[in-house]
C-alpha cells in the first residue's frame, strides 16, 4: 500500500489504512488477529450519508474474510442498530461464526428520532409527488433501453441497489426519489439520455427539504427548546425551530410519531469456532475465553457494604444458597473485592437511579423483617414476595440486582473531533470501547477495526496497550482520526 494511505502511531503498533477495509483485510495473514471490535455502518441511510447505505455490513464475503484472519476462538464485538441487528448477526453466523451473546449498551439520554406525524403531513409538498414519480418512470425507461443494470449503477455510485430502485421506482413504490444534480449528470453520461428532464430535476432538487407553502402559513405557537447540551452536528439542528399549530388535515394525528426513542444499541458477540477443546485453543492461540476479571463491575460505597453482607449470610465461604440453584454460586469464583461478574448489559447510573425511584415499594420496605413481607400470587400462579430485594432483608432499590457500569453515556465534546468543519455523527464513548477490547482481547493482542470512523477503537487500543489494524475509507474521517491520535492520552477512571 502507498505510504500516503497508511498512518502509524506508537512505533507501528497502531495502524490506520485509508482504504476499503476489504483491501486491508485481504492483505492480512490467516489466523493473525486476536479480536474484532468494530462499529460498522448501521445501513439506515443515517442523515443521508452515503456510507450508511452501501450494504457492506451485511456482506457475507466480508465476514468470511474476517473469519479467515481471526485466530480460532477469537471474538467479534460488532455494534448494530435495533432495526438491522438481525441482518448483521445472520451475516456473521452465515460466514461461519458462532453467535455467543448479545450485549446491550443502554443509555438514558438517547435523542428522539423519527418524524412527528402532524409536522410530516403539513410540511410535505404533496404536489411534487406525482412529478417525482414521472421522473422515476422516465429514468426507468431510459435504463431499460440500455444494457446497464441496477447493480452496475450501484457499483458506479458506490451505493446500495435499493437507492437505484428508488430512482427508478415503479407506480406502486412508496418511496420514489430523484438523484442530486451531480449524480443526474453522471447518469446522463452512463445511460446516454437527453436533457428532457434536466429542468424538472433541477427544480425538484432546489425544493428538497423545503416545506410546503401551506406550512409557512400555519399559526406559530412558540419555539422548540435549544439543542441538548453537549450535542453537536447537523443531526441536532432543526430546519425550523418554530412550533406551528397543525392544520385541520393533520390534527387527527396529533401525538403520533414514526419511531420510539432509542435507549439501547445491541452488540453482537460472536466467536470463531475453536480448534479442539477450549483448553487446547487457549494454550495454542490464547483466544476462546472472555476476560471476566478485567471487566468486572466495581462494587463501591453503600453497594459494597450490601454486597459483602450478602456473602456473610451463610458464612464466609460465599453467597448464600437459594431454592432454585442451591449452592451453584459457590462454584463461580470471585470475592466481594473482585466486583460483580461481567454482564451482557451495560447501563449508566442515571438509569439505576430511575429504576430505584420507580421501585418505591422496594425502597420503602427495605428495612422490614421477612415475616412482615406479604406473598402475592401472580396471574401465572407464581408466588412472589412483595418488594424486590426486601425478602432478603437487602437495602436499596431494584438497581441492587442490576450490574451497573459507570461510563460516559454519550461521548464528550473532546471525543467528537472536528477538523475544518468535518465531524463524525456517530461517535462511541472511548470507555465503552476500552471495556469491550479488554473483554475479548488477550494482553498485547491485535485488534481489527474494519470501520474506524472517528478513531474511538484506535484510541481505546492505545489506552489499553493493545495493537490495532484499522481501516477507514473516507479521507475526511481519516483526518479526524489523525487529529485525535495526535493528542496526548488523558487518564480516565473506568
Amino acid at each position: 500500500m502507498n505510504d500516503k494511505n497508511l498512518c502509524e502511531w506508537d512505533g507501528g503498533r497502531l495502524r490506520l489504512h485509508v482504504a476499503d477495509c476489504r483491501t486491508m483485510i485481504a492483505a492480512l495473514p490467516d489466523n493473525s488477529v486476536d479480536s474484532v471490535v468494530t462499529d460498522p455502518p448501521y445501513e439506515l441511510d443515517f442523515m443521508g450519508r452515503d456510507w450508511d447505505r452501501t450494504g457492506i455490513t451485511f456482506d457475507h464475503d466480508l465476514w468470511t474474510d474476517i473469519l479467515r484472519v481471526l485466530k480460532p476462538g477469537g471474538h467479534v464485538c460488532a455494534f448494530a442498530a435495533t432495526r438491522t441487528y438481525h441482518r448483521l448477526a445472520c451475516a456473521i453466523e452465515d460466514a461461519g461464526f458462532e453467535i455467543r451473546d448479545q450485549i446491550d449498551w443502554v443509555y438514558m439520554n438517547g435523542f428522539p428520532h423519527g418524524m412527528n406525524a402532524t409536522v410530516t403531513i403539513d410540511r410535505q409538498r404533496r404536489s411534487d409527488r406525482e412529478t417525482i414519480r414521472r421522473v422515476c418512470a422516465w429514468l426507468r425507461d431510459r435504463l431499460d433501453e440500455t444494457d446497464v443494470t441496477v447493480a452496475d449503477l450501484a457499483r458506479e455510485f458506490d451505493v446500495s441497489d435499493s437507492l437505484i430502485h428508488h430512482w427508478t421506482a415503479g407506480p406502486d413504490s412508496k418511496q420514489p426519489a430523484i438523484p442530486g444534480m451531480e449524480r443526474w449528470q453522471r447518469l446522463k453520461e452512463l445511460l446516454h439520455f437527453d436533457s428532457t428532464m434536466d429542468e424538472t430535476v433541477r427544480r425538484l432538487n432546489e425544493r428538497k427539504n423545503t416545506p410546503s407553502d401551506e406550512w409557512e402559513r400555519l399559526p406559530v405557537l412558540g419555539e422548540h427548546a435549544s439543542k441538548p447540551a453537549g450535542c453537536t452536528g447537523e443531526r441536532f439542528t432543526a430546519r425550523d425551530n418554530l412550533i406551528r399549530e397543525p392544520s385541520d388535515t393533520a390534527k387527527p394525528f396529533e401525538g403520533w410519531h414514526s419511531q420510539l426513542k432509542p435507549m439501547h444499541e445491541p452488540i453482537c458477540l460472536a466467536r470463531k469456532p475453536l480448534e479442539g477443546t477450549l483448553a487446547d485453543n487457549l494454550l495454542t492461540y490464547g483466544t476462546g475465553a472472555l476476560n471476566i476479571d478485567a471487566t468486572r463491575v466495581p462494587v463501591t460505597g453503600r453497594d459494597r457494604e450490601d454486597y459483602e453482607n450478602a456473602w456473610r449470610q451463610d458464612g464466609d465461604d460465599g453467597p448464600k444458597s437459594n431454592r432454585i440453584y442451591g449452592n451453584y454460586n459457590h462454584m463461580k469464583g470471585g470475592r466481594p473485592g473482585d466486583g460483580r461478574f461481567t454482564p451482557n448489559m451495560i447501563i449508566d447510573q442515571e438509569i439505576a437511579r430511575t429504576l430505584d425511584r420507580e421501585n418505591a415499594t422496594s425502597v420503602s420496605s427495605r428495612h422490614k423483617d421477612r415475616s412482615t413481607v406479604k406473598e402475592r400470587v401472580t396471574d401465572t400462579g407464581w408466588r412472589m414476595r412483595g418488594g424486590l430485594g426486601s425478602e432478603y432483608d437487602d437495602r436499596g432499590g431494584i438497581s441492587r440486582f442490576i450490574p451497573i457500569i459507570e461510563y460516559v453515556p454519550k461521548p464528550s465534546d473532546r471525543e467528537r473531533p472536528t477538523v475544518d468543519d468535518t465531524y463524525h455523527p456517530t461517535v462511541k464513548p472511548v470507555e465503552l470501547m476500552r471495556r469491550l477490547i479488554r473483554l475479548v482481547t488477550p494482553q498485547n493482542g491485535l485488534v481489527l477495526e474494519p470501520f474506524a470512523g472517528s478513531g474511538t477503537t484506535l484510541e481505546a487500543c492505545r489506552m489499553e496497550n493493545m495493537r490495532c489494524e484499522a481501516a477507514e475509507l473516507s479521507p475526511e474521517y481519516a483526518r479526524l482520526i489523525q487529529s485525535r491520535m495526535s493528542r496526548p492520552i488523558i487518564p480516565t477512571l473506568i
